[in-house]
Parts: structure tokens; C-alpha cells; sequence
């Protein structure tokens, strides 16, 4: 099984050579997925190939990959380039070894101690209410360590929320498939608590408590009176960038798709600025930069072009049976007429910018061809080289008039 990134590689700046071994912040600017998600897009890219293709592969996250493709692996991570995977392990490998090799913790020793407050039986989220079963009476209950931890995991950096909450809303996801990847909440949690260097209190809490999951769903209250740590988070799949060479062959007149496309392109516009930047000022070449910047920047334009067509409503017209329906092809007709005319304007703009510079150089050449005459031809007056110029006719004129005789 193969998977391939399908964007054009970034080249890294001479002072981030590297995404492993940097804290969550200095990974995404490293390695920035270009929709707005603070998390590494290598990162992304090796969740989303577990989650579409081995959620049920046995063993996963517990098998290991050989160290040799893992080497490989990061080694075209660090440098930006496409991910090629074979299995699942491979994926499952690359996380585990980003995440180990993290500078510092992603939680501090507080959130051991606030975890330890807590008496909930783990084996569904903390709950606001408690049934007793000996009767049909609901005793209330509430459970304030959740609150406490949802808010003290607010206020991490938002690269290390966004990384935690994807990491252990996936970890939900493979102990979902537990009967057919046999990874249980024990397994998973082990790994987790060395990868993390987390105590196995905190983990176990954190699975329980991230997102509704099947395998601690609490059937006794109803899903809305459960407070979740990473409410509203999920997974969502990494699509990169369209390579610039794609876009005008792009079938999609999608508003909203076109926007979201236009968005991506637009980060990874201000990307290649930075990149351009840092490397001029370090006398690094960047033609290729400058290159891939032209490609994305015509890319927009064709964009915001499409997206402001599909933005505008389409004209009602005249039907033969007297009512009034929407014309696409006319519609369509017109918009692109009106395209031509644009890029007919800005052609005659760009003639005139050609002409005016083509004006400026002649001028500038006749003042060269001024400065560097003899200095008797710079003395000479206005009459006396218009005296000049009518003998050297009048010789002329001789000269012809010789030529005729003979």
C-alpha cells in the first residue's frame, strides 16, 4: 500500500533544518499544515493514513517498523518532502518516535495533581449526575476535576492543545477497533504512558475524558450532560494545497470549496515569503522559491476569479412558457466575455508599462550618448548645428544632382 503527499515540497529554511526534536511550536513553523491547524503536517499525514487504512491492523502501535525505514522516514520529514508508506506500522512508527523525541513534556507536574483529585471509576467520562440503582431517584453529582483540567489545558500553547488532543482522540479511535487490532485500553495506555512520559493515571484520565469514544460510552447519561477535555475537536483530514500547475484545470465552481482552496494557497503564499526572506539574508540561492512563489501567486488569481464568478448569482431569464428559469450556459457565456475583456485591459496595461520603460531606456541612452561626446561637439549652439546639419543636406543634394547629370 502506497500513500503520497500530493504537494509540492518545501524547501526548509537555513535555521529550521529539521521538525523532530523541536517543541510543538517550532515543529509547526517547521512543517506548518497550510488550513489553519496548528499541528505538523508530516504529523497529520501519518494520522490520517492510520485512520483511513489501519484503525483494525493488529498490532498497531505495538509492532515496530525497522529502524532503517523509520531513519528514512524522518529523514524526508525533516527535509519537507512526500511520505511514502507501506503499512501501517510505518505511520504508527513516525508518530511515536516524534513524539519521544519531544525537548520537554506536553504536561507539567500540575496535571498529575489535579488528575489525582479526581474519584470517577474511569470507566466512563467524569459526570455531572449519578444514578442510584436501588431506586428511581437521579442524585446529583458533579465532578469538578474535569472543569478544572478542560481549563488548565485551555491555557497550554495552542501547538501543544492541538497536538495532545489529536494524539489521544486517535488513541479513542484505535481502542475502538480493539477486537480486531487488539490494542486495549491497558496496551495503548502503556505505550502512551513511556511515549508521553506521562503517569498512567493521567493517561488512562485522558482517554477516558478527551472525546466520546465507544469503549467508555456511559449509556446511564444522556451524551450532552458529558463534559468532554477537547470539546469540539476532531480529526480532520489533512488535504494539502493544490500544486499551481493543477489549478487552472481545476473542475469546481463550489463556492465554499473554492474558498477553502484560495485560503490554503494564500498560507502557503506568506510560507514562501518567509522561506524567501530568510534564505536572502543568509545568501542562500532562492530562484526555486521565487519560482514555486509565481506558480502560487497566479494560482490566487485564477482563484479569486473563479470564486467571485461563483459567488454571483445567476440572471433569470425568459422561458418560452412565459416564466423565468436560470440560464447557466448564457451565464457562463457572459462571465467568460467579461474575463476576456479584463484580460484584454490588463494586456494593453502591460504594453504601456513595456513602451513607457522602452521610452525611459532611449532616454536614458541619449543622455549617455550626451555625456560622453567631445567636449567641442557639447560647445557647439543651437545655430551653429543647425548650420552644420544644412551643409552636410546640401552636399547631399550635390550629390544627386551630380548623379542625375551623369
Amino acid at each position: 500500500m502506497f500513500f503520497f503527499s500530493n504537494n509540492e515540497n518545501l524547501q526548509r529554511t537555513p535555521f529550521c533544518e529539521r521538525v523532530f526534536g523541536l517543541i510543538p511550536r517550532e515543529a509547526v513553523q517547521a512543517d506548518p499544515s497550510l488550513d489553519g491547524i496548528p499541528i505538523p503536517a508530516f504529523f497529520r499525514t501519518s494520522i490520517d493514513f492510520i485512520e483511513s487504512n489501519a484503525l483494525d491492523l493488529e498490532g498497531i502501535y505495538r509492532v515496530s517498523s525497522p529502524k532503517s525505514r523509520l531513519d528514512e522516514l524522518e529523514k524526508r520529514a525533516n527535509e519537507g518532502q512526500s511520505l511514502r508508506f507501506f503499512d501501517g506500522h510505518e505511520p504508527a512508527g513516525l508518530i511515536k518516535r516524534f513524539l519521544r523525541q519531544l525537548p520537554r513534556c506536553l504536561l507539567t507536574g500540575e496535571f498529575e495533581s489535579i488528575v489525582d483529585a479526581c474519584h470517577c471509576d474511569w470507566k466512563h467520562p467524569c459526570r455531572f449526575f449519578s444514578k442510584n440503582f436501588h431506586s428511581t431517584q437521579i442524585y446529583e453529582f458533579r465532578c469538578e476535576v474535569v472543569n478544572l483540567m478542560k481549563e488548565k489545558l485551555k491555557a497550554l500553547p495552542k501547538e501543544d492543545y492541538f497536538l495532545l488532543g489529536y494524539t489521544i482522540i486517535h488513541a479513542q479511535h484505535i481502542i475502538d477497533k480493539e477486537s480486531s487490532n487488539k490494542m486495549s485500553v491497558h496496551a495503548l495506555g502503556l505505550l502512551l504512558q513511556t511515549v508521553l512520559e506521562m503517569s498512567r493515571k493521567l493517561v488512562c484520565y485522558l482517554l477516558v475524558n478527551a472525546a466520546p469514544a465507544s469503549f467508555c460510552e456511559n449509556r446511564d447519561i444522556p451524551a450532552d450532560q458529558n463534559n468532554y477535555l477537547f470539546d469540539g475537536m476532531r480529526i480532520a483530514p489533512y488535504v494539502r494545497p493544490k500544486p499551481a500547475s493543477q489549478i487552472e484545470d481545476w473542475k469546481c465552481d463550489d463556492g465554499p470549496m473554492i474558498e477553502e482552496e484560495l485560503k490554503k494557497q494564500q498560507a502557503l503564499l506568506n510560507v514562501l515569503h518567509q522561506q524567501i526572506t530568510i534564505r536572502r539574508e543568509s545568501g542562500h540561492e532562492t530562484k526555486h522559491l521565487e519560482d514555486q512563489l509565481w506558480g502560487v501567486q497566479t494560482a490566487i488569481t485564477a482563484l479569486k476569479r473563479r470564486f467571485k464568478a461563483s459567488s454571483e448569482p445567476v440572471p433569470p431569464i425568459k422561458a418560452a412558457d412565459g416564466g423565468t428559469r436560470p440560464c447557466r450556459e448564457m451565464f457562463e457565456e457572459k462571465q467568460l466575455m467579461a474575463t476576456k475583456s479584463q484580460l484584454r485591459e490588463e494586456l494593453m496595461e502591460e504594453r504601456r508599462n513595456i513602451a513607457r520603460c522602452l521610452w525611459k531606456l532611449e532616454m536614458a541612452d541619449e543622455d549617455w550618448k550626451s555625456l560622453n561626446r567631445p567636449r567641442s561637439q557639447q560647445n557647439k549652439s543651437a545655430i551653429e548645428r543647425e548650420i552644420d546639419e544644412w551643409k552636410e543636406k546640401s552636399a547631399n543634394f550635390r550629390k544627386l544632382d551630380k548623379q542625375n547629370t551623369i
